[in-house]
């Protein structure tokens, strides 16, 4: 067709069924900034919950130290009696 060079080969494949030793097909892939779009957007749709759940850790990492901190103050009071 009119739009395609004469060295795209892509025609050639389609008719022959095969794609001719030492050529390949042209390449029509994304440019960088549209990968990168692509790629944000399906992590972005895949887990729509991950800032959620990352600020939720911050809380859990918390919740933990203070936790902590409350089991070491209860153990030193019950091993002191025991002392």
């Amino acid at each position: 067709s009119e739009w395609q060079d004469e060295r795209d080969y892509s025609n050639l494949a389609k008719e022959l069924g095969v794609m001719p030793v030492g050529l390949s097909m042209p390449r029509v892939g994304l440019t960088q900034e549209a990968q990168e779009r692509v790629v944000a957007y399906i992590e972005s749709i895949g887990d729509s919950k991950k800032e959620e759940r990352e600020s939720l850790g911050v809380y859990i990492m918390i919740f933990f130290g203070v936790m902590s901190v409350l089991a070491y103050l209860w153990k030193r009071r019950v091993w002191s009696e025991v002392h």
